[in-house]
């Protein structure tokens, strides 16, 4: 090619740019718009407009709005709901961000896991410190999300350590091994979100040539995520606190009604369907790589579940993913015997220092 065209090369490509980005403004386009199960907001992402599985109780839905879209987050909480408080956060107490003397608080982060119920286990929990701690009052900031995964967890989190928490509580898992109809992940999608049109649009294409189906979050980037939340509470003395999740399937013991449900919203196959609980697990190592080299509180809820003393239905709604008030009252114990623990291995350890 002549050195001297290389120049009109240039300019022109920068035209026919310019004329695409102005052309797809123009007419609006949006990838929501063109892309069959795009992640928007809406209930083809398993994130319902309305409550469909019952909040307070498993089968008894209500009727009320309760997500909004938001550009960093894909979708937030309505405040001022009859189970959100005006910043959003599950339950009706209001908390100030200056924080009162002799008073701990504690973050959940987290998703519709912390979420659903009558009675949380962040409400016993509360219950259970006050009743063993007698100097100090407790404040527990539910600021869980139904389908949030840990890339959005990572994102709310910056909003919400002004309010000074001593613990934070991180559970995420199932949402992150997930796929959407798209195949999207969630970067990938929030990288849709914003530049230019024309970037996109092709983006998109090689998306759909390529036939990419992808989890929400990867399990690298779900190491990731995770690491960066530990890093950053570690950074201002902030004690983390790592749930892996509960799960009521078992290897090889798929109930039938799963397989129905994932291939109609989630779009997996009989073999992937299969592998959920293995998936799962591999996703809960992560956690637990993370807590032997980082100053961390691990509760393996996933192993404790494993083994119940009661059947299963005691402890999990029908879809053996969250959990009943049982469930929830057995998720709090576990917690506070292990903040129990590691608060007695550091006094053990500051006595040590002083002698």
């Amino acid at each position: 090619m002549n050195k001297k065209n290389i120049p009109l090369l240039i300019l022109s490509i920068l035209i026919a740019v310019f004329m695409s980005e102005m052309i797809l403004n123009l007419i609006k386009w949006e990838p929501s718009k063109k892309q069959d199960g795009y992640l928007q907001f809406g209930y083809n992402t398993g994130i319902p407009l309305w409550d469909e599985d019952g909040i307070l109780e498993e089968g008894m839905p209500v009727k009320i709005r309760l997500f909004q879209p938001d550009k960093d987050l894909f979708w937030r909480p309505v405040p001022n709901t009859s189970f959100t408080n005006s910043a959003g956060f599950r339950g009706k107490v209001e908390f100030s961000i200056e924080k009162r003397k002799n008073t701990k608080r504690i973050v959940i982060l987290g998703d519709s896991c912390s979420f659903l119920g009558k009675k949380l286990y962040a409400d016993f929990l509360k219950e259970s410190l006050e009743k063993q701690d007698k100097v100090n009052e407790y404040e527990i900031i539910n600021a869980s999300v139904p389908g949030y995964t840990s890339y959005q967890g990572r994102k709310n989190l910056t909003s919400l350590l002004k309010y000074d928490p001593d613990y934070v509580c991180i559970y995420f898992g199932w949402n992150d091994h997930w796929t959407v109809p798209s195949g999207f992940s969630d970067k990938f999608h929030s990288s849709l979100e914003s530049g230019l049109k024309f970037i996109n649009l092709i983006k998109l294409s090689i998306h759909k040539i390529k036939k990419e189906k992808n989890v929400r979050v990867p399990i690298a980037a779900y190491r990731k995520n995770i690491s960066e939340i530990v890093a950053v509470l570690t950074e201002r003395n902030i004690t983390p606190i790592l749930i892996t999740a509960p799960s009521g399937f078992q290897k090889g013991k798929m109930p039938l009604w799963v397989f129905d449900f994932f291939k109609k919203f989630y779009h997996m196959n009989d073999k992937e369907i299969m592998k959920i609980p293995e998936t799962h697990e591999n996703y809960a190592d992560v956690l637990i790589d993370i807590s032997k080299t980082k100053k961390v509180i691990i509760v393996d809820a996933l192993e404790v579940f494993k083994n119940p003393k009661d059947p299963w239905h005691k402890y999990f709604r029908n879809d053996l993913i969250h959990l009943k008030e049982k469930g929830h009252k057995l998720l709090a114990d576990e917690i506070l015997l292990k903040i129990k623990k590691y608060n007695d291995t550091i006094n053990t350890n500051n006595s040590n220092n002083i002698l």
